[in-house]
């Protein structure tokens, strides 16, 4: 969980916007349990710059598609 708490904080610091945002952008497109926590082993592995620049991409690339089909 704290790996994940991580993710949330440095994607929302990066973008300008509070932790609680962050959280509810994630949840709304399901980032934390359907990509998250299933590529753990991957992600961990990525140095935070490029680990922050990952998730607020596939966060951008979800909500995107998510509005595509509502």
């Amino acid at each position: 969980m704290g790996f994940v708490a991580s993710c949330i904080e440095s994607a929302a610091e990066r973008i300008g916007c509070r932790y609680e945002e962050m959280l509810d952008r994630m949840e709304a497109v399901g980032l934390i349990d359907n990509y998250i926590y299933p590529h753990y082993d991957a992600l961990h592995t990525e140095d935070r710059i490029n680990l922050t620049d990952n998730i607020i991409e596939t966060l951008n690339r979800w909500e995107s598609n998510k509005t595509r089909k509502a």
